[in-house]
């Protein structure tokens, strides 16, 4: 899983949190992560990534596109969608 905090194959290192007290319902050696942090969308393809949409279709995007053009794509609170 990936969010949206940085664009695709973003140089930023990936950032995830994870509860070492909560260990309620974990298997042995199992890590229990947060939903805080970020991961960027990664893939081998050269110049961008693949994305699957809400509708089921799939996209590739490029690794330039515009940050605020990426995040507004992770939701639908920007009045896109009525």
């Amino acid at each position: 899983l990936y969010n949206h905090h940085a664009g695709p194959n973003s140089s930023m290192h990936d950032c995830l949190t994870y509860r070492p007290n909560d260990t309620a319902g974990v298997a042995p050696g199992e890590v229990r992560f947060t939903p805080y942090g970020w991961r960027a969308a990664r893939s081998l393809h050269r110049g961008g990534v693949n994305a699957s949409l809400a509708d089921g279709a799939t996209r590739f995007f490029h690794d330039d596109i515009e940050l605020s053009a990426w995040q507004a794509l992770a939701t639908i609170q920007g009045g896109e969608v009525e």
